[in-house]
């Protein structure tokens, strides 16, 4: 879909209602496309279950008027949000967005600065993202604060046997280490 289409949605009403996956990567949305997808996941007609926004430059901004419609949403299953450039600010909204939302199991967010501040935000509620299943945070600039925060969070999800858990986090070179609870 592109980017076009999307800027001429000016509502909900002109998609089918039985769109479960909309991959908008790679379209330059910004924040105004940010908002008219936020303003699809607020939809109580829609059942959107796949929603990929990967490379859009959303920002902070876009990031928070996202998680703000996922704290009411209860389809949406997927969310990548990697290379949006997103700060602590948007990280923050994202946190919040999980500690409510149980219906999203999987949330893609590499390639975002929120470094290691952001990234101890999600560690810090790691015990409250009931719905998560997989959490990617790769290539976000985490340095080694965020390093040490990662043992952390894998620590608090590797205690919660209920839920089945994927973590990642790539060092700054090309290590990778994740954990993955059944």
């Amino acid at each position: 879909i592109s980017r076009n289409w999307v800027q001429g949605i000016d509502h909900v009403a002109g998609l089918p209602r039985a769109l479960r996956c909309l991959n908008l990567s790679y379209n330059d949305l910004n924040v105004p496309g940010a908002v008219k997808v936020s303003k699809l996941l607020c939809e109580p007609v829609q059942r959107l279950q796949l929603l990929y926004l990967q490379k859009n430059l959303i920002g902070d901004d876009g990031a928070c008027v996202i998680a703000d419609a996922l704290m009411t949403n209860t389809t949406l299953q997927l969310l990548d949000l990697s290379d949006n450039f997103i700060r602590v600010d948007g990280a923050t909204f994202l946190v919040a967005m999980l500690r409510t939302n149980t219906t999203l199991q999987r949330l893609h967010a590499n390639d975002n600065p929120f470094g290691a501040v952001g990234f101890s935000l999600f560690e810090g509620s790691a015990d409250q993202m009931l719905g998560l299943s997989l959490l990617e945070l790769q290539r976000c600039r985490v340095g080694r604060r965020g390093e040490l925060a990662f043992g952390r969070l894998t620590i608090a999800l590797d205690l919660d046997c209920s839920a089945r858990y994927k973590i990642m986090c790539a060092r700054r070179l090309t290590h990778s280490r994740g954990i993955e609870r059944r």
